[in-house]
């Protein structure tokens, strides 16, 4: 599930698709039975929830998404040198 989800925060941060692909994206992960990535999609779907509340918008959903990818290729990055 994990490549799922970043090639959807990869596309929408390309601008290739909009917040409302990327949730129509998201969401449906979260009723996968796989639960391996759920800290990822738990954290992805904490901000879209942002945005629909009107706590956050979209610059500072789109830096969130940006840091959420950054620190997962870090810890891929470290697991691969290991």
């Amino acid at each position: 599930m994990n490549h799922q989800i970043l090639k959807a925060v990869q596309l929408y941060l390309m601008d290739d698709i909009d917040v409302d692909s990327l949730e129509d994206r998201i969401v449906p992960l979260a009723w996968e039975t796989e639960f391996k990535d759920q800290d990822l999609l738990n954290e992805i779907l904490v901000e879209l929830i942002y945005i629909k509340d009107g706590l956050s918008d979209e610059p500072i959903f789109r830096t969130r998404m940006a840091e959420i990818l950054a620190q997962t290729q870090d810890v891929a990055a470290v697991a691969v040198s290991v």
